[in-house]
């Protein structure tokens, strides 16, 4: 690649996922005479924090998470990742399409958020996808959320399992998904509730 004697140093520097730390590297990195060309980041919440520091400073974020306040103009966040609102538009759909029908039940299908209790968690829970889902003649039940470490989400299931839940959306990594299926499995709930996650 011929960048005419432009020479690009990578840096970094480890917000932890945290809005604060995250911001204190920004401001940090930004501050010096050398300009930033681009940033990489992986965080929802944090780019969130830092769209309008994007802005200001003119950096370019390239990020992982997919909130549509992203999307919002002005803005110089974009995103790879589509949408998280689109991702539970789709799971509403193929669930319709192809899982509910094969259960045989005479009633609107219930549904409730299984998420994070973080940004990237709540991104898929707007007025816009509540519409949505309750077009398709989906009943909204409620929402659950789960610590960012969980251990222990028995609270969580139960009451999902109470209000006789078919199926959820949400976004949590893997770890915090091992603790979900585990508890599922130990209180008999896997047959029971279908789970989409975003990302």
């Amino acid at each position: 690649m011929d960048l005419k004697g432009i020479e690009i140093v990578p840096v970094w520097k480890d917000g932890g996922s945290d809005a604060a730390k995250s911001m204190t590297a920004f401001k940090q990195m930004a501050s010096g005479d050398e300009s930033i060309v681009a940033m990489v980041g992986q965080s929802t919440g944090v780019a969130l924090a830092l769209k309008t520091w994007n802005i200001k400073k003119e950096v370019v974020n390239v990020e992982g998470g997919s909130d549509d306040e992203l999307t919002n103009l002005p803005s110089w966040t974009f995103s790879p990742t589509s949408p998280y609102v689109n991702e539970l538009g789709v799971w509403v759909d193929y669930y319709l399409k192809h899982i509910w029908p094969k259960k045989g039940l005479d009633r609107k299908p219930r549904f409730a958020w299984l998420t994070w209790e973080v940004a990237y968690g709540r991104a898929s829970i707007t007025p816009k996808t509540r519409a949505y889902i309750e077009s398709k003649g989906v009943e909204i039940v409620g929402e659950e959320f789960i610590p960012y470490v969980p251990t222990d989400v028995s609270a969580q299931l139960l009451r999902l399992k109470e209000k006789g839940v078919d199926f959820t959306f949400g976004g949590m990594y893997q770890n915090a998904f091992a603790v979900v299926l585990k508890e599922m499995d130990k209180l008999s709930m896997v047959d029971q509730i279908d789970v989409g996650l975003c990302y």
